[in-house]
């Protein structure tokens, strides 16, 4: 449940835990692959973040284009 991104406490209530940090040292362990996936979503996120910059700066540029 956890690693399939279950809110921890969510989690935590379902299991009857009164300490976050039993659920999370139960019920998490993570690895190198993991680690990788979660790298390549802030990457894919970083870049669409780039992308919407670019995009809104040119439509910035075209509003005030100035003629003459």
């Amino acid at each position: 449940m956890a690693k399939s991104g279950m809110n921890p406490k969510t989690l935590q209530y379902l299991m009857g835990h009164s300490d976050i940090g039993v659920t999370l040292n139960t019920y998490t362990h993570l690895g190198l692959e993991d680690a990788q996936e979660e790298l390549g979503r802030i990457a894919e996120i970083e870049n669409a973040r780039k992308e919407i910059d670019k995009l809104g700066g040119e439509k910035t540029q075209e509003m005030f284009r100035v003629t003459g």
